[in-house]
């Protein structure tokens, strides 16, 4: 084989090819996998009760000075610096939490935020959002 040496060349180009259009997500797929992650008893729909006890986790990890605050580095850590997609998504979230504009987000205006974000989901008023509920109203300011 005298061009053995191009097959992991080969699949590192492929892998490089396909990670922008992972990154590159559509809102309806972004969407769809935040409702899974906050579906945390896996019964097809999100409650706020489920949604903070997710979000006061994710927070209070995040929080590594345990001041109840996070700046806009701290909440959009972890994301690769290559990935402008996601980092302009988070960007576009923290500055719709942060509602008193003060650069830092705490959790009571996170719960306002998605408070709000799941009143206007739940079409039915049962106090809980199906996948399809939330999918209606996904990508809206």
């Amino acid at each position: 084989m005298r061009y053995a040496f191009l097959l992991p060349l080969a699949a590192a180009t492929a892998l490089l090819l396909a990670t922008p259009v992972r990154a590159q997500q559509s809102e309806a797929d972004r969407a769809q996998q935040w409702f899974l992650q906050h579906d945390r008893n896996h019964d097809g729909y999100i409650t706020l009760d489920e949604v903070m006890g997710y979000e006061t986790k994710v927070f209070q990890r995040m929080d590594q000075q345990g001041n109840g605050r996070l700046r806009e580095d701290e909440y959009c850590a972890g994301i690769p610096q290559t990935n402008t997609a996601e980092i302009d998504h988070c960007h576009t979230l923290f500055t719709k939490i942060d509602k008193d504009g003060d650069a830092y987000i705490t959790l009571d205006e996170i719960q306002a935020y998605y408070g709000t974000l799941l009143q206007a989901a739940d079409t039915d008023h049962d106090g809980r959002v199906s996948l399809q509920e939330f999918l209606a109203i996904a990508g809206q300011p």
